[in-house]
């Protein structure tokens, strides 16, 4: 995964809205989005741009998890 860059502060925003158990979840499907766009032959940033459009805006995501707990 890229290091300081767009996906760690999508990381850091959703942090200070969700448990830590359900970032590492989220986390770890991101990173796997991320590697998906890269073996797609995206570069590094437009991979991480194109994984993160594709989980949508972190106040969304922790939303959809409060509506759902």
């Amino acid at each position: 995964m890229s290091g300081p860059g767009l996906i760690q502060d999508y990381r850091a925003a959703l942090r200070a809205q969700l448990p830590a158990r359900i970032v590492d979840e989220l986390a770890d499907g991101l990173a796997e989005t991320y590697r998906s766009c890269l073996d797609q032959g995206l570069a590094p940033d437009a991979a991480e741009r194109a994984a993160l459009a594709e989980f949508g805006e972190p106040q969304l995501v922790a939303a959809a998890f409060a509506r759902a707990s």
